[in-house]
């Protein structure tokens, strides 16, 4: 079976099993991996999810890092940079949104409790802060 062929069976695999789950099922590498694919081949883009998860260990890191740590990985290119960082960008839209949709007091306090979480989770890697140091600046 040629790379292309294994590259198709293994999107239709992760489609299949996001569709069904609803997204769900997927590992963080698949993820990953899915973003990836839009900037290189599906074999590519599997090989340096994989390698990105093996250094790095999660979406939240991942999506955290600066663009230099991200090119030290093998196969990392602008384009896979650029991926990443819609993918950043988009985590940290999602719960400023849930926000506009009302007032803060008396319904979206707990949205307001996850925003300012995943701010404080990246100011802790571009700080390089423990959570208890980042406490003591705030």
């Amino acid at each position: 079976m040629n790379n292309n062929n294994k590259s198709k069976d293994r999107r239709e695999e992760i489609e299949f099993r996001a569709l069904v789950s609803k997204g769900h099922a997927l590992l963080d590498r698949e993820i990953i991996e899915t973003f990836l694919s839009g900037a290189h081949d599906g074999v590519e883009a599997s090989i340096i999810a994989e390698r990105l998860m093996d250094r790095f260990k999660g979406i939240g890191r991942i999506s955290s890092l600066e663009i230099d740590d991200l090119k030290t990985i093998e196969g990392v290119t602008d384009s896979t940079v650029t991926a990443i960082l819609c993918l950043k960008e988009a985590l940290k839209r999602v719960p400023r949104e849930e926000l506009k949709k009302g007032p803060v007091i008396g319904g979206n306090l707990e949205k307001l409790v996850e925003y300012l979480k995943a701010c404080i989770g990246h100011l802790e890697h571009v700080f390089k802060l423990t959570r208890k140091e980042l406490r003591s600046v705030l």
